[in-house]
């Protein structure tokens, strides 16, 4: 005894498109959850990052005046992050886990897919069944890709951080001979930022000379001096002077002027400079999943509504 299983080929033509839409919902999905983002920001103005409602996010608060960090983490799934502007912090953001965004375009497109390719395999034959379900493929293809393109944006947006940290005590470094009756010592140190840019300096005293320290920025805006703030230890062992600003385009000199040699004191520089990687994403990148959803679930309505229903006797 044998047993034969009949497969019409609609039903046939239905599970390819099944399979091809099933394969390239389990991918969508894997490249959304898989895709962690993490974006370093300057604070320097106004930031607002968009988070690709993902269901975890951090944020760390780094203070490079004070040297410490403050982390929050949340979940749901928020849709943007603002940022309001710190004089001495920037930040790290940190988005991971499945988009809900991604992956309710997928699941819908998904279901509205399969219920009209088998609607339309159990209606059509031939030629017009083969043209109908490329058509259907066509437009899984389509939301994949934007999805995909989504999802990609979030590697390609934000800055890229760079910091450096310079220790040094004044007796390493070079000085000049002044002729002058106030101050005989003079100690310069330069930099230049083509970009934005965190910087911290620190000036620990331990010589009994108190010196005159200026912190100038000539920018195309012209020159600014940085203001100074004076730190005591708490031993009254030493005094410490420190500035923490944020640059850009800009050229920083340190001027140090000082009765005698600074044998003891020591200073510390620390910058961070941020270049951008590429812009936010735009609204129209946002919504093109669900753009793409919405033509979707439009052209296969059309396809469904133009396939003759099949009859005893004939098609009507």
């Amino acid at each position: 005894m044998s047993i034969e299983i009949k497969v019409s080929m609609g039903v046939l033509a239905w599970l390819v498109i099944a399979l091809f839409s099933m394969a390239a919902s389990v991918y969508i999905y894997q490249q959304d959850s898989s895709a962690s983002y993490t974006w370093v920001t300057p604070l320097n103005s106004p930031q607002s990052i968009h988070l690709y409602f993902k269901q975890g996010t951090g944020l760390a608060l780094v203070d490079v005046a004070r040297g410490s960090e403050t982390i929050t983490i949340s979940t749901g799934a928020p849709s943007t992050l603002t940022l309001a502007p710190s004089p001495s912090s920037y930040a790290v953001v940190v988005a991971k886990g499945a988009s809900i965004y991604v992956e309710a375009v997928n699941i819908v497109n998904t279901a509205v897919v399969l219920a009209s390719a088998w609607v339309i395999s159990r209606r059509m034959s031939g030629l017009r069944l083969a043209l109908s379900l490329t058509v259907i493929a066509m437009l899984v293809a389509l939301v994949s890709a934007s999805s995909l393109l989504y999802i990609g944006t979030g590697f390609t947006t934000g800055y890229t951080a760079v910091d450096k940290r310079l220790y040094a005590q004044f007796s390493q470094l070079e000085y000049i001979t002044l002729e002058n009756q106030t101050y005989n010592y003079s100690y310069v140190l330069r930099d230049s930022f083509r970009d934005a840019a965190l910087v911290n300096i620190s000036i620990e005293l331990r010589d009994p000379y108190i010196p005159v320290v200026l912190v100038r920025v000539n920018s195309s805006q012209g020159a600014q001096d940085i203001p100074l703030s004076t730190i005591i230890s708490p031993g009254g062992g030493s005094i410490t002077y420190a500035w923490t600003f944020y640059t850009a385009n800009s050229n920083l000199t340190i001027y140090v002027l000082s009765q005698g040699k600074l044998e003891n004191s020591t200073i510390t520089y620390y910058k961070v400079e941020f270049q951008r990687k590429g812009d936010p994403p735009t609204l129209p990148v946002i919504l093109l999943p669900l753009i793409s959803l919405a033509a979707s679930t439009t052209a296969c309505i059309l396809l469904v509504k133009k396939t003759p229903v099949q009859r005893e006797g004939g098609t009507r």
